[in-house]
């Protein structure tokens, strides 16, 4: 079965000491009635779309094997637990990419590359008032992105409420937290490369994320083969679990996702 996660209960017991005998709340036996104890998925269409756990196992035994008739994913039961993983870290990292919500891919690679200019000025009292002068555009999506790159963001505060006096030496946490955030700006600017400017950024986010599942259940990483005669794409299953999952996930932007759509995102893994 995939993972439970078990809801906590109050102790039987107090865990300290009474002065006097609480009070009787004449809490009914049967107030907790029809409450699971235990959760079995975590994600949106999982617990919200009717049979779409049925749908799930119906895919899973369709791409169980490949087409030499080897065992590609064995167990039913990591399948569905990969499937509700991926889904739901979608979910969760889906507003660093919303197009209307953060900028497109190219708006928000252009606020990294001033940022890391910047960080490159030699001259501390300098170096510190170009990024803070930067910081003060800073997003929800960039501290997201940069969070995500495993920068501390209680960092992020310290160096945007820094100061400098000139006649004292170079405050060495500042340095750090300075080269900290250089370090980040870097792993960020290497996840925005080579992604547009802005088409398909849920569906790349999404593609990201199967390609995890997909690991995490084979091994392997998926391959990227773009098919050379049409009908060979159906004989590629992680091609068939990106277009048997896309349409049950919000995707906003607006433009169509075709075949073509897919196996871009699919080549610009890593």
């Amino acid at each position: 079965m995939p993972s439970k996660a078990i809801r906590k209960k109050f102790p039987a017991i107090p865990t300290a000491p009474l002065v006097q005998p609480p009070p009787d709340l004449n809490i009914p036996d049967d107030l907790f009635d029809g409450c699971s104890s235990m959760e079995t998925y975590g994600s949106r269409p999982f617990k919200e779309l009717d049979d779409f756990e049925s749908y799930s196992k119906d895919l899973y035994k369709g791409l169980k094997k490949n087409g030499k008739g080897e065992i590609l994913f064995p167990d039913e039961s990591q399948f569905l637990t990969e499937l509700d993983s991926a889904l739901l870290h979608y979910e969760i990292y889906r507003p660093i990419v919303t197009p209307e919500i953060c900028g497109t891919f190219k708006e928000q690679r252009e606020y990294f590359f001033k940022l890391k200019k910047v960080l490159q000025i030699k001259k501390l009292p300098s170096r510190l008032t170009k990024v803070q002068g930067i910081l003060k555009q800073v997003t929800d999506c960039h501290l997201r992105r940069l969070s995500n790159a495993k920068f501390n963001i209680s960092a992020f505060k310290r160096i945007k409420n820094a100061s400098l006096d000139p006649k004292q030496s170079p405050d060495k946490n500042l340095i750090n937290d300075l080269d900290q955030l250089n370090v980040a700006v870097g792993i960020v600017l290497s996840d925005l490369k080579g992604k547009n400017s802005g088409q398909h950024t849920e569906l790349y986010l999404l593609i990201e994320q199967l390609a995890d599942m997909y690991e995490n259940c084979t091994g392997e990483k998926p391959p990227k083969t773009v098919p050379t005669y049409e009908e060979d794409k159906d004989k590629l299953i992680f091609f068939k679990i990106v277009k048997s999952i896309h349409p049950v996930v919000h995707i906003s932007n607006d433009f169509p996702i075709t075949d073509s759509a897919i196996f871009e995102g699919i080549r610009l893994l890593k």
